[in-house]
Formats: C-alpha cells, structure tokens, sequence
C-alpha cells in the first residue's frame, strides 16, 4: 500500500507561493516547479524512500531544466540537499499540511497491525479476558452496527512492535485514536485499568467466544447505560491467562455426522386406506391399478369395469391437439 496525501491548501502553500518571485517574467515557473514538487512526491511515495529524491528521480521528472527546478524548489525551502551513501540527494519538505507520504516504518506498521487484528489466536484471547469494557476509560463498547466513539477496538500497548496477548487491550475508539496522537503524553496522564475480575460479555463477544472453542454465555443484553450489569459469562477470567493456540479448539460450530441426521422415510407404494388401492400415497394417484380404477372416489365399486376414456392425439411439438367433431378421433 502506498499512497500520498496533500493538504487542502496545498496548491496555495506560501514556500510555493515564493516561487512566483525568482523570476517575476516568467509567468510559468510557478505551476512548472509545483508540478515538479509534486510529481517528487508521488515517485518517493511509490518507492518508499521516505521524502529523499536521488539525482536520476530529479533528471528524469525534471527533463532538460532539473537543476534549475530543483534550485527553485530549494531556495523556497520545498526541498533540502543532503548526501546519501556519498551522492547527492534532496529531502522533500515533510509537513503534513502541505503533503504527506507515508515512511517505509509506518507502511510496516500498519501491515503488521492489520495482521494483529485478524489474528484469531490474539483477538480471542484479550476479548476473553477484558470482556466487553475500556481499559482505559472503563466504557461499555460495542463491536457491531454504526462506528462511533465506543465502538469496541484492540489497542497496541507498544506501537509499532508487533501484538501479544500482554501487549494489546480492549478499548474505545475515542481512547485508541486519543492515544495514537500521542501515546507518550497519553500513558503520563492515565493509567491502565486492571483486568476484570468479571468480564462483561455482550451476544457479538460470546458469539465469537463460542465459535472459537470458549463456550460462552452472554451475560448483558444492552450496552445502551455504558454500565457493566452484574453476573459473569460461563467463561472463567482465569482461563484467558494462557495464550489459544492452533488446536485448542474449533473455529466453527461442530456439525452432526452424516450417518446421524435424521432422513425422511420412504414409502414404496403405500395402500390407500379408503379405497385399498396402491399408489403413490396421494390421494387420487395409482401407479398400478387398471385404466377403471384410476378415480378411488368414484361411487362404482373397484371390480366393476369402467368405459374407457377417449383418447386424444397429441399434435406436433409446439401446437395443440386438433379435436375431431362428435368428440372421435380421426
């Protein structure tokens, strides 16, 4: 994943702005340096080099007038010369508010943390031990329907090192994002909530509890008062002190066996209890009685013969059978 972000003043930035002023006759050297600059920006960000442009980036993106572009972008402070593995290079400007590209460390961060949070053998373990309430704020969260500042999230206690099940808490959105701004200001001013001697489980959490081999019941219906209500889920808090491993238990919901789910019996031409004749079982069917007997609730008795029905020619595929006057067939 690479990708580059500008700010919303960007085109307008003042050290681009100064551009305007090197040259004053020449009315195109402001938009030809700021494509310059910005065309850096995206090449950095597709090759992770963290803001640093090396001669050839600048010769190819600049053409004939690089050098002169890249003393223009200099002079306004868009880029800075410093030398990498003794050739020179030039740092392009790292504010926020003008553009921002990611660092190859944040791209890594931010891969390993998505890896975090699909990990089962992490997620299940720290939602079975903190239940469904903050470890920082102590709020009753939720993990389904619209996102907002109490939607249930996995906080990483040391960003940017990989999660364990001591390193990563349950916790708000509003207390996640407060303390990524930044996390050393964060931790000085509050302090961690102890592990919950009953966690609270609410359906989503037990449901996923249940589906990866911790039966459990949930032990709230609402989180609508953000209290915790009294009662524990059939979940011991001590379980959650051993980290799951591959094969501590299922990931779904075990199936019956084949051989034992019950099957519709079948019933080869049953005997009709009204008429005593064989058939499929429904009524008014006969898969074996004679051309006489096909209507059991006629008022002739079984053995008596019936005239034989009519027969009609079928026409040709597509069309309908032509009847013959005085109800014969030709």
């Amino acid at each position: 994943m690479t990708w580059t972000r500008g700010g919303d003043s960007a085109a307008t930035d003042p050290d681009l702005m100064k551009v305007a002023g090197y040259d004053p006759e020449d009315d195109r050297l402001l938009n030809e340096v700021a494509g310059f600059v910005f065309r850096c920006y995206f090449q950095v960000a597709r090759h992770r080099t963290d803001y640093a442009v090396d001669p050839g980036t600048a010769m190819a993106l600049g053409g004939a007038r690089w050098r002169e572009l890249v003393s223009h972008a200099t002079r306004a402070g868009l880029m800075t010369p410093v030398e990498i593995d003794s050739v020179q290079h030039w740092m392009m400007k790292a504010d926020s508010g003008f553009m921002h590209v990611p660092t190859r460390a944040e791209l890594e961060w931010a891969a390993q943390r998505k890896k975090d949070l699909r990990d089962p053998r992490l997620y299940v373990q720290v939602r079975l031990r903190d239940g469904d309430n903050c470890r920082w704020c102590g709020i009753l969260v939720h993990w389904t329907g619209p996102r907002t500042n109490r939607s249930g999230e996995l906080d990483h206690l040391n960003p940017g090192e990989p999660g364990t099940f001591e390193t990563m808490v349950v916790s708000c959105a509003q207390c996640n994002h407060g303390r990524g701004a930044d996390v050393e200001v964060w931790d000085s001013k509050r302090a961690l909530r102890p592990v919950p001697e009953q966690p609270v489980y609410g359906s989503h959490t037990a449901k996923v509890l249940t589906n990866n081999g911790w039966p459990t019941t949930p032990n709230h219906r609402s989180d609508e008062d953000g209290q915790a209500p009294a009662g524990a889920g059939t979940a011991r808090p001590d379980q959650a002190v051993r980290p799951a491993t591959p094969g501590d238990g299922p990931t779904s919901r075990p199936r019956a066996p084949r051989e034992s789910r019950p099957s519709p019996a079948r019933v080869s031409n049953p005997q009709s209890p009204e008429t005593g004749l064989v058939g499929s079982g429904r009524e008014g069917s006969d898969t074996t009685s004679t051309p006489g007997d096909r209507s059991p609730t006629s008022n002739a008795a079984p053995d008596q013969p019936q005239p034989p029905r009519p027969r009609r020619r079928r026409g040709k595929r597509g069309g309908r059978a032509r009847p013959t006057s005085g109800g014969t067939q030709a």
